[in-house]
């Protein structure tokens, strides 16, 4: 297939012209008032024109439209817009939109309240989403979200490196792991080091994650010798990873740990917590962090919970949220966390949620 642009005077004219050149065959893809007057009118048609170049074609066509129409949107609208128009073009069924859900703020209280959000930060949510105007429960609670969220995936093209930090138990040396598997693939060299040389069984995991995604590995017996390890990593291109013991962030003597790691040549601080437990106190532990200098946090054990008031209080503490994880697997994905996407995870499931005793279930965001 391709692209046929048409100009006339009005759409009777314009309708007109593509029946006489391309037949009753043509699908409509776009039509716009043209500059000056009249009308634009964008047909796809027979051809052999690739579906990358549809989808391009479909996304200049959107984006040409009048700015203040396309604001007075939603944007599910035109992603399903396009979705379905794009599989009209291929032959397939479109697929089913997403039912709505219309706001309102008692039930969305109620829903939040089921994954065991913090009543501060539920109560703020629901004001935020109340004050967007939206009359979408989903897209509202995404605009107060979005509010609170800062997304920022790892750029590993571009670190130096990372120093992994957080509570014990959450999952860093196999962050550590796949953080150098996702690098070797993009084709970065990379060095895991272990921080902790006198964790239980910590070295041994990070060497043989090392071996599989085929990192160098280095042992750090002492803060002289990690800082002598990052320096040579760096000057050998490599990315470095550093797996830390973990610690309580809300403790004093977090304070110094970190301080010294913030002294290690142009290495960032990325901390990890888990998903599992207790939002209150993945607030309080996000928040010291916060203190400590972090940056950027992973949240981990998304397939061991079905409430998400831990994964909550993590993406909106004010620390970039790099990635969720969802598997307790090496080759398990990071993930990208988008407030849209936390939204519907949080109202989708919300009604699903365990009660005392169920076992926990994977979820989908």
């Amino acid at each position: 297939m391709h692209i046929k642009t048409f100009i006339a005077s009005d759409m009777r004219e314009a309708m007109a012209a593509i029946r006489a050149e391309v037949g009753e065959d043509a699908v409509i893809i776009s039509s716009q008032k043209a500059k000056g007057s009249g009308v634009l009118v964008r047909v796809a048609i027979e051809g052999s024109l690739a579906e990358e170049r549809i989808e391009e074609s479909v996304a200049r066509s959107l984006a040409l439209e009048d700015e203040a129409e396309l604001e007075a949107r939603a944007e599910p609208f035109a992603l399903a817009y396009r979705a379905g128009l794009l599989a009209r073009l291929r032959g397939a069924t479109p697929p089913s939109p997403r039912p709505q859900r219309n706001f309102n703020r008692a039930e969305l209280l109620g829903l939040m309240r089921a994954h065991r959000l913090a009543d501060p930060l539920a109560h703020g949510l629901a004001e935020a989403a109340e004050q967007a105007g939206l009359t979408d429960m989903t897209l509202a609670l995404a605009a107060a979200l979005d509010q609170r969220m800062r997304v920022a995936p790892l750029e590993l093209a571009q670190h130096a490196g990372f120093v992994i930090v957080g509570p014990r138990g959450t999952g860093k040396t196999l962050m550590a792991g796949r953080v150098a598997r996702q690098a070797r693939d993009a084709g970065r060299a990379v060095r895991l080091i272990a921080g902790d040389p006198e964790g239980a069984g910590a070295v041994e995991r990070l060497k043989t994650f090392a071996g599989h995604v085929e990192a160098s590995f280095a042992v750090a017996e002492t803060e002289a010798a990690l800082r002598e390890l990052v320096a040579q990593t760096a000057d050998a291109g490599e990315l470095a990873l550093i797996d830390t013991a973990g610690f309580d962030p809300r403790d004093a003597a977090s304070e110094a740990t970190c301080a010294f790691y913030r002294t290690l040549g142009g290495v960032e601080l990325l901390a990890v917590v888990s998903a599992v437990g207790d939002a209150e106190e993945t607030g309080e532990i996000c928040a010291g962090l916060k203190r400590l200098g972090v940056e950027r946090l992973s949240v981990t054990a998304l397939d061991e919970t079905r409430r998400l008031g831990s994964l909550s209080a993590a993406a909106t503490c004010g620390i970039g949220l790099a990635h969720v994880t969802r598997s307790p697997f090496l080759g398990g994905q990071l993930e990208t966390l988008t407030a849209l996407a936390l939204a519907r995870a949080l109202l989708e499931s919300a009604t699903s949620a365990p009660t005392s005793g169920d076992r926990p279930c994977a979820h989908r965001i």
